[in-house]
């Protein structure tokens, strides 16, 4: 994603297009430390290239997340 657009995730809502694992760190380096499943509705507080940090705490991959 574009940094325009990485800015655009922080602060909105968005629904999970898979089932993901949810991560301590911006990265697949980093331990799971949960999961959300699809269709759920996650909040998005911050970026990290291709990472977008759940509100509830965790980073996720910004590629499986939708507007809601």
């Amino acid at each position: 994603r574009a940094r325009a657009n990485q800015q655009a995730l922080a602060g909105t809502n968005y629904r999970v297009t898979s089932n993901l694992r949810v991560r301590s760190g911006p990265g697949t380096s980093y331990g799971q430390v949960g999961s959300v499943s699809r269709g759920q509705i996650v909040a998005v507080n911050g970026t990290s290239g291709d990472w977008a940090r759940l509100n509830g705490g965790g980073w996720v991959s910004a590629r499986y997340l939708s507007n809601y």
